[in-house]
């Protein structure tokens, strides 16, 4: 059970009002396991979750962000409610390097608040915006799968892992360049364009590890990503984007105790309305000393070219393509002593990592 409590005052210079929202959920929650073996077995999770509207989406009056930018809130909003579904199925044999795992999960939401988005020209040509808030009536859902696939041979000397998945987001938006249109219709979006926006990604991803000795370690791989986007809106016009990254990670022991590192990869993008394809590389050569080799002292690089920029596309009342430039070439020096002697064995190996896939030591 999920009581909710939401009360107080909002005031601006011109209005005020009271706010008193009270709500009480009764939220079932169900699981089911089947074990085939001892390493074989298929979950089923189902849980709910309410979430209220935000202050902001309840307020009964304008409020300005900007000169350009204006929301009005809707105090007739309902809650929303979250329907999830889970489904994992795992199986191998983990003594012989095998492994297999497959993911199915889905979300239903039920009274989505959704944005009603007015966009028009004022006389001084600069583009004004109006946001309001509905509870829509059609169910906003997404499914997402996953699986992956692993075999180590030769005392996992060799190891090769493949996986991926598909996923579809279906959600609605409401969008009008009327500057007539009103926010406040009673719960309705009377006079907007309402758009199903469908958004499906097929995810593929193949990796192999070569592990001969603790003196040698390479793991290398290609990551591949390809997007389908659609919707019903009026001049939506999208293309599909498609993300291919090879990459390499890598490390040697120059001697017993000197070892150096380095992780490439390079990102080859397209359909996206910015164009970068960053190549990045990473390295580090470290130096152990004093007894039991107990002291480390490593010098890290960290995008050497610098190129680091992340690209991601959003999908909602407009296709938004967005270009980050993160904290690109950078050092850093660090220097660690072990205080204490442990049994060599990391009490959480194993724990969220594939098997036969050592963390690698970057």
């Amino acid at each position: 059970v999920q009581p909710s409590l939401l009360k107080g005052a909002a005031r601006s210079v011109s209005n005020s009002v009271d706010i008193d929202r009270s709500n009480f959920n009764f939220i079932p929650i169900a699981r089911f396991e089947y074990k085939f073996s001892r390493q074989s077995n298929i979950t089923f999770n189902y849980s709910g979750r309410s979430a209220e509207p935000g202050i902001s989406q309840i307020l009964p009056f304008e409020v300005s962000t900007n000169r350009t930018t204006t929301t009005l809130g809707n105090p007739d909003l309902d809650p929303e409610f979250r329907h999830s579904m889970n489904v994992r199925f795992r199986t191998g044999d983990f003594q012989k390097g095998k492994s297999f795992f497959a993911m199915l999960r889905s979300e239903i939401t039920q009274d989505k608040i959704v944005s009603l988005n007015k966009r028009y020209r004022a006389r001084s040509e600069v583009l004004i915006q109006d946001i309001g808030y509905i509870n829509e009536s059609e169910p906003v859902y997404n499914i997402n799968s996953f699986y992956h696939w692993s075999r180590s041979l030769k005392e996992k000397t060799y190891n090769l892992m493949y996986g991926g998945g598909l996923s579809y987001a279906r959600t609605i938006s409401y969008l009008t360049d009327n500057p007539d249109a009103s926010l406040a219709n009673n719960n309705t979006a009377a006079g907007f364009d309402k758009g199903i926006n469908n958004n499906t990604t097929l995810t593929q991803m193949l990796f192999f590890r070569y592990n001969p000795s603790e003196n040698l370690e390479i793991n290398s791989g290609v990551r591949y990503n390809y997007t389908w986007t659609a919707s019903t809106l009026p001049d939506f016009a999208a293309a599909n984007t498609q993300k291919i990254v090879p990459n390499i990670i890598g490390s040697v022991n120059i001697t017993p105790t000197t070892i150096f590192g380095a992780d490439v990869s390079k990102e080859f993008n397209s359909g996206y309305r910015t164009n970068a394809n960053p190549f990045i590389i990473n390295s580090f050569i470290e130096q152990r000393f004093l007894k039991d080799q107990r002291a480390t002292v490593r010098l890290q690089g960290f995008d050497l070219l610098n190129q680091q920029t992340n690209i991601n596309r959003t999908v909602g009342e407009i296709l938004r393509d967005s270009q980050t430039n993160r904290l690109a070439r950078y050092f850093m020096l660090t220097f660690t002593f072990k205080l204490q002697k442990f049994s060599g064995i990391n009490p959480m190996e194993g724990q969220g990592q594939f098997p036969g896939h050592r963390r690698p030591r970057m």
